[in-house]
């Protein structure tokens, strides 16, 4: 049995120490006809598997309706979580990322898929969730407002409230989306404008690679200044350092405002989170060197397994061989003996009998 959002009517989560298990939940009917909810699966998601970015979001207890879920046979198959990330595509339309919970995210991965607002040709409005890399080779910036999306590319798709449906009911609307389904006749025209897009890219990556030489070079630069002008600094005593230090601490200057993670926070909640962070990544350096460690242990198991296996079939081999050459030398001996009877009843035979 398949459950999507649609199916279901509630998500609940479980903050632990060390993961987050979610419930999801349909509605139903009990024995007596009185409504009930029934958990339909069950999510455990170890918390030092994925990463901190993604740990934080995972902890605002996403709603229902934001999240993408596809339930098989009572086992998570996707849960896909929003992030903050977002970008606008050609006609401002938003799309969402999202980050899929039930596979072991990295610290460097990017978010791996992205939700946007459609109208199916039926014109039914929808949200779709596809791979990053799928809705971004389906944009048609030619075409401006249009996407040439094959609808066996959605990953999770879910149909929108009608509180959702008032920003994508007009043409030029905040997050309107259309697009044409792929067939035979554009396929090859789809594969023109691919090509043209890596030319664009490609182009767009030099440009990068450039701006990005020019700002080193001027890093540098600015480095090697600040040093000179450091050095042409006075020096102070460690008396007047002290009185500096006595003053700003007699001051109390306010607590300065500092960005973490997309967000202003005070210097001690970034240094809070910042703690937090290395924390979480000392734990998953801890775990993946233990998985090392009992790989190594299984490694070493199974060399040792088949050392001993190769010491026994030797052993069987050499014992093999014994045993072959004795039966050859007691066949040697038996033919021997034959052939020295044979010769001496031939003897016998060969003198006449005597005569009494």
């Amino acid at each position: 049995m398949r459950f999507t959002t649609d199916e279901l009517s509630a998500v609940q989560y479980e903050l632990r120490d060390d993961e987050v298990v979610v419930y999801f939940y349909q509605d139903g009917k009990s024995i007596m006809g009185a409504p009930i909810k029934r958990c339909v699966a069950e999510l455990k998601v170890v918390l030092v598997e994925i990463s901190f970015y993604a740990k934080q979001h995972l902890q605002k207890k996403p709603p229902l309706l934001e999240c993408g879920v596809n339930i098989v046979d009572g086992h998570v198959d996707k849960f896909l979580i929003p992030t903050e990330r977002r970008r606008t595509a050609g006609n401002g339309s938003i799309a969402v990322k999202y980050y899929d919970v039930t596979k072991a995210i990295s610290e460097d991965e990017v978010e791996p898929y992205e939700r946007v607002g459609i109208r199916l040709p039926t014109g039914v409005f929808t949200y779709a969730f596809f791979e990053c890399q799928y809705l971004a080779r389906a944009e048609d910036p030619r075409r401006g407002a249009l996407f040439l999306i094959n609808p066996a590319m959605i990953v999770v798709q879910q149909t929108m409230t009608n509180s959702q449906k008032k920003e994508f009911q007009t043409f030029g609307g905040s997050k309107v989306l259309y697009f044409d389904v792929l067939d035979e006749p554009n396929l090859q025209e789809r594969d023109q404008e691919m090509k043209l897009c890596r030319i664009r890219r490609d182009e767009q990556k030099k440009r990068y690679e450039e701006a990005d030489k020019k700002w080193e070079e001027e890093m540098e630069q600015r480095l090697v200044s600040k040093a000179v002008e450091d050095a042409a600094k006075p020096k102070q005593s460690k008396k007047a350092k002290q009185k500096a230090r006595q003053a700003a601490k007699n001051g109390k200057p306010a607590a300065q405002e500092v960005e973490f993670a997309g967000e202003v926070k005070t210097e001690a909640e970034a240094e809070d989170l910042a703690e937090q962070e290395r924390l979480h990544k000392q734990r998953q350096a801890e775990k993946r060197a233990k998985v090392e460690e009992e790989l190594k242990l299984v490694r070493e198991a199974e060399a040792h397994r088949k050392k001993l296996e190769a010491a026994e079939a030797k052993r069987a081999a050499e014992a093999e061989s014994s045993r072959m050459s004795r039966i050859k030398n007691l066949l040697q001996k038996v033919q021997s003996s034959m052939s020295r009877s044979e010769a001496s009843q031939g003897l016998t035979e060969g003198y006449p009998a005597s005569s009494t």
